[in-house]
């Protein structure tokens, strides 16, 4: 998966790919100045700058945090799920 031009440099996160909702386009990059803790960003882009959309761990126990405009959002719990597997992608199912 090749990184999208669009996004901006940053050099304290890698970027892990995105997925596609609608219009709105989710980025997922982890986060380097904590790598050992396993912190995760999910941005959003929507023929826009990317906006912040929330942070989560590697433990899939641990609730992610929401930026303000996302919390309580209905799209949450899709986007956690589709965050998740760009951080640790799920063998498949079936033989």
């Amino acid at each position: 998966m090749q990184r999208p031009d669009d996004l901006p440099e940053v050099s304290e996160s890698v970027w892990l790919g995105d997925f596609v909702r609608g219009p709105m386009v989710f980025s997922v990059f982890q986060t380097l100045e904590d790598a050992e803790a396993g912190m995760y960003r999910i941005d959003c882009r929507c023929g826009s700058e990317p906006r912040p959309v929330g942070t989560l761990t590697a433990d899939p126990f641990t609730a992610p945090v929401w930026d303000t405009a996302w919390a309580g959002d209905a799209w949450c719990a899709w986007i956690e799920l589709h965050a998740r597997d760009l951080i640790a992608p799920r063998p498949p199912t079936g033989t």
